[in-house]
């Protein structure tokens, strides 16, 4: 449930925000570089929902992450950290405060940058959820550019389907992306594409705190549909001659724009003053020690002598229904994407089924579903054949390895013995890829023995694992 807007709090939102665009300016300016039009786009969405929302349980998932200027502001503006913090540490080595949004920084909940994945983990946290049984209101603050990516409708569909109803997306609207008129690059009807996708659709003034917080309250207070807000909004709001004009995308001021601006918004110290701040070492204090993982009893371990003929995905199959019954505490949650009879998963959806999602073809959704439902004390596995599950995810899977996630990824057919599936299926650059990313730990079973102790070893450890 989200706060009731008093008329003082409004004063109070009001007043962050327009300290917060002297923020971005800031940032953007001292950095000579990042996002300063989306960010002061973004920046009364950002305030009002950090101020009115209960950070401690809901969760805000910022899928354009490089409009962090205005999410390190809001944050800090709300009192999650020193304001100065981010303007210091802001692109610098060493600082949490990067061009794109971490996890490290507090109140962020996924790191994002590459645009489209926010509505995905939204569903993964949906579902852990459900699956925990408490109640969390799920945020998902996307730009308008972002939509013409097709793991989004990908997404949307999943949500339908599973009625997570407690999920809200507000869209930046700003109608401008780098190559300029966001109807000319790629046309879209965002309110209908979300109409007929299932959502409830509103249209508000972006920069109208009474309107956002009020479709907010609209969309949370309805557990019969997910919501989709779309937020008309104005480029480089707040700066005269930055309104409008796509060029300040992905460009920081100029000096003597900044002279200019300054005159136009408020910023609390001295741009000199500034300056100075960060010629000095970083020092930040901020100490991040990821997600927690549960504690699963791996169960007795199954023997496959000679007389057994099986095979690995087999045994896998049979040592995930073997932990889970083992472990009915915990929520397992297993994705898949229509291969369930081939990665031996159906025994698992027809012993739980309420623990088994079927995402149909749609791999990109799933694994960032996957790897985020697996930040929230869940044991999250997705099946797939290798071919999808690493090479056509392997961003997804590159972003769970940054969000330090505890996804287990279980593949079969792979290497150069698929046979008759061709070439398309052979994926025999599946080691080297995963090895890659930091953290991911890589298990290739020999036999069914391996395989029943590798499956039990990887669900009871925390960290992402192939």
């Amino acid at each position: 449930m989200i706060k009731k807007l008093t008329r003082e709090l409004l004063e109070q939102i009001k007043e962050k925000a327009e300290r917060s665009r002297g923020d971005i300016l800031a940032m953007t300016y001292l950095a000579a570089s990042g996002h300063p039009g989306g960010s002061l786009s973004s920046i009364d969405i950002y305030t009002v929902l950090y101020n009115v929302v209960n950070m401690d349980k809901d969760k805000v998932i910022v899928s354009h992450g490089h409009t962090s200027p205005g999410v390190y502001s809001a944050l800090a503006r709300s009192g999650m950290f020193d304001p100065l913090a981010p303007i210091k540490g802001f692109r610098r080595v060493g600082s949490v405060f990067e061009g794109h949004v971490e996890p490290s920084v507090p109140g962020v909940t996924w790191g994002t940058g590459n645009l489209g994945q926010g509505l995905s983990v939204a569903a993964g946290h949906a579902i852990a959820a459900r699956l925990k049984g408490i109640d969390v209101d799920c945020f998902v603050v996307m730009g308008d550019g972002e939509q013409q990516k097709g793991q989004i409708s990908e997404a949307r569909r999943f949500i339908k389907k599973y009625s997570l109803n407690n999920i809200t997306v507000i869209i930046d609207d700003n109608r401008l992306q780098i190559s300029g008129d966001r109807d000319k690059v790629m046309p879209q009807n965002l309110h209908a594409e979300y109409e007929n996708a299932g959502f409830k659709v509103l249209e508000i003034d972006g920069h109208n705190h009474e309107e956002i917080y009020n479709a907010i309250k609209t969309a949370t207070e309805d557990s019969q549909s997910p919501y989709a807000i779309i937020a008309h909004t104005i480029m480089g709001k707040g700066v005269s001659f930055m309104e409008g004009k796509a060029t300040y995308h992905g460009r920081a001021l100029k000096n003597d724009e900044m002279i200019q601006a300054l005159k136009e918004v408020k910023l609390e110290w001295p741009i000199e003053e500034l300056k100075a701040l960060r010629e000095k070492p970083v020092g930040e204090e901020f100490n991040w020690k990821g997600w927690d993982y549960p504690e699963v009893k791996q169960g007795e371990p199954r023997t496959y002598g000679k007389d057994i003929l099986t095979d690995n995905r087999s045994a896998f199959g049979t040592a995930l229904v073997d932990v889970a019954k083992a472990n009915k505490d915990i929520a397992f949650a297993v994705f898949d994407c229509d291969l369930a009879s081939s990665v031996k998963t159906g025994t698992y959806s027809t012993e739980f089924p309420d623990r088994f999602f079927e995402a149909g073809i749609s791999e990109h959704n799933t694994a960032a579903m996957a790897g985020a439902a697996s930040t929230q004390q869940v044991v999250s596995i997705f099946a797939d054949f290798g071919m999808f599950g690493i090479d056509e995810t392997y961003n997804q899977q590159r972003l769970n390895a940054i969000n330090r996630a505890h996804l287990k990824l279980v593949c079969t057919h792979l290497g150069v013995d698929v046979g008759e599936d061709g070439k398309t299926h052979q994926c025999i650059d599946y080691l080297g890829l995963m090895r890659n990313l930091q953290g991911f730990k890589v298990v290739i079973p020999i036999d069914p023995n391996e395989t029943d102790l590798a499956t039990r070893w990887a669900l009871s450890s925390p960290g992402n694992c192939l």
